[in-house]
């Protein structure tokens, strides 16, 4: 028996590798972008910051992933409300997905 269509949550990271599917790939850009735009935080700051979701991101069940993470919630202590909302939200939903695999 098939699980019914309303149910089905589509995937926004593949369970294997972690990688973003294209649908997520914009948000991705998005988030990228903001942090880009955010004049709270400086050109350096924004850098680690992507530098730090990105490896989080290439590898989620790295050991180093808990300490990582919580340089990211330090580092967006600074940024605008709509950077730390989108990344946190982000962030929120790359975990959730990537706990059940």
């Amino acid at each position: 028996m098939s699980a019914h269509p309303d149910n089905y949550k589509r995937p926004n990271f593949c369970h294997k590798c972690g990688r973003a599917y294209p649908w997520m790939e914009d948000r991705l850009k998005t988030a990228k972008e903001l942090l880009n735009h955010d004049d709270k935080l400086s050109y350096d700051e924004r850098e680690n910051l992507w530098g730090l979701l990105q490896y989080v991101m290439s590898d989620p069940k790295s050991d180093l992933v808990p300490a990582n993470k919580k340089l990211i919630e330090i580092s967006l202590a600074n940024a605008a409300t709509v950077t730390r909302d989108l990344v946190t939200d982000f962030m929120a939903k790359y975990f959730a997905e990537m706990s059940k695999s």
